[in-house]
């Protein structure tokens, strides 16, 4: 059963979207403050990284990675359009899976920044972005009209067998890894050596590839288990959806950390971002491949 919510005309204007994003960078904040105060509730020990923040710098820093979140995620959320609970619960684990949790899994083989306090990074960022989401389906309404999540999921997992669907998922986790790989040694000559030079002070290291590629493969199973509920709900066409899905990567995978780490040196952080843009665009245009299909997708409503 299909009904039109009161914001499906909705437009929002460049202006409209500019506050709406403060607002969301805003409650961004606040609920990182209270992931804080949980975890402090719970006894747990913060990680070296944190406490080694000068603490206004993090706020600011909190806030305009909300913020630019917002802004960048704002497009996706307008074309959610399902009830505003099935749209957060979507946005939160969009945000924390890709913006958090695969980093923190690879920060765990990668430095030594969280050697410690990784349980309370992970609460922390959970809460964080769980109010972020909140804050992002609330201010960014859908334009089309509202449909429950179980018929618009039921529409797009009808078009293949369920085994069909496995293999799809696997097989594009699995080829993620060599596009991780190929960008990665692309980068090396310049990375490499602030990773195997322990006097920089910068905690990195590089692991064997025998701890590489099994955690590739998990941390990208991860991302396209969190990324295929936007699949399922996106109806305009192929090449915007794989567009759509590498900026997300992009966004909170690579460009808001990247803008976030100010204890990197500048060419570590320009070098990475480029990495993790690239691979995201890659990664969304072999999702959209893999998973998108039928004549329904190419047009919207």
């Amino acid at each position: 059963m299909i009904h039109v919510a009161p914001s499906s005309q909705r437009t929002i204007s460049p202006l409209g979207a500019l506050w709406r994003a403060l607002l969301v960078g805003v409650a961004y904040l606040v609920a990182l403050t209270l992931g804080g105060l949980v975890t402090s509730v719970l006894g747990l020990a913060n990680p070296p990284i944190a406490e080694s923040m000068n603490p206004t710098q993090a706020l600011i820093s909190s806030f305009a990675a909300g913020a630019l979140i917002a802004l960048a995620l704002g497009p996706l959320a307008i074309r959610l359009n399902v009830p505003l609970w099935n749209r957060i619960l979507v946005l939160a684990s969009v945000t924390f899976v890709v913006g958090s949790l695969i980093n923190l899994i690879e920060a765990l083989y990668f430095t030594t920044m969280f050697e410690t306090g990784i349980a309370s990074a992970l609460i922390g960022a959970a809460i964080g972005y769980l109010g972020l989401a909140a804050a992002l389906a609330y201010l960014f309404p859908p334009e089309l009209p509202i449909r429950r999540m179980r018929d618009a999921t039921r529409e797009i997992w009808q078009q293949r067998t369920a085994l069909n669907w496995l293999g799809r998922i696997v097989l594009a986790a699995l080829a993620y890894v060599p596009i991780y790989l190929g960008i990665g040694m692309l980068i090396a000559p310049i990375v490499t050596p602030y990773y195997t030079n322990p006097a920089l002070g910068l905690g990195l290291r590089i692991p064997g590839f025998d701890v590489i590629l099994p955690l590739e493969v998990v941390r990208s199973l991860l991302m396209v288990l969190a990324l295929f509920p936007i699949v399922c709900l996106w109806r305009e066409s192929r090449l915007g959806l794989a567009l759509m899905l590498g900026w997300t990567v992009a966004i909170l995978g690579g460009i808001v950390p990247m803008l976030s780490t100010s204890f990197f040196p500048p060419i570590l952080r320009i070098t990475h971002g480029i990495e993790i843009t690239v691979d995201s665009f890659l990664l969304g245009f072999m999702l959209a491949w893999l998973l998108g299909s039928g004549p329904w997708r190419m047009r919207r409503g």
